[in-house]
């Protein structure tokens, strides 16, 4: 008796529910993300490397970010790497010679110890493909820019440092981030505005 009771009561939920939202028309859209690193030459002594990997048989990427630049946009199907190395190891051996797609391989493995110590993973597995949403926005584009600083163990780190969202009807909107004060990537909001198109 407690089941049918507690299962009539859960439908009579269901069907409200439904029913108060039958209005709102959720879709499937694409937005597309891009992402852009703002302050690479204020580290002029390392040398900031983007690696899209193989996934499923998609070609490798391997490329120098420039400051401002989008990153080279992969499928959803690969996983790209932000690396960095100081600048006279790039030099010596030249960006096409440099042994990334090794290096990602070897941090696989957790217990090697054998990986080479002149490069560095900033930011692993991450996708700078299009993003699909369920949504009933006008959302349509997001441009995220991130900012190197020196954490506090002493190393490179990434953090969000502005977000722009474009959309089809109305304003666009920008929110920027402080650097975390204790090196972890906790975002720290300081402003929002409106800006117009």
């Amino acid at each position: 008796m407690k089941r049918i009771l507690l299962l009539a009561v859960i439908a009579i939920i269901f069907i409200s529910f439904k029913a108060a939202h039958s209005d709102i028309s959720i879709t499937r859209q694409y937005i597309t993300r891009l992402i852009k690193i703002q302050n690479v030459n204020a580290f002029p002594e390392i040398v900031l490397i983007q690696y899209v990997g193989p996934q499923f048989g998609n070609k490798t990427f391997q490329g120098i970010v420039k400051q401002d630049s989008s990153l080279q946009r992969s499928s959803s199907r690969s996983l790209s790497y932000l690396l960095w190395c100081k600048k006279s190891y790039v030099d010596s051996l030249g960006t096409s010679q440099l042994p990334i797609s090794e290096f990602i391989d070897c941090k696989k493995n957790p217990l090697d110890s054998s990986c080479s110590q002149s490069i560095h993973l900033l930011y692993s597995k991450f996708n700078i493909g299009d993003s699909v949403a369920f949504t009933n926005t006008n959302l349509f584009r997001e441009e995220l820019f991130y900012s190197l600083y020196w954490n506090n163990r002493k190393t490179i780190s990434l953090y969000l440092s502005k977000r722009i969202l474009h959309f089809f009807n109305g304003p666009t909107t920008s929110q920027t981030f402080l650097p975390p004060s204790d090196g972890s990537n906790q975002l720290l909001p300081t402003s929002k505005t409106s800006l117009d198109k």
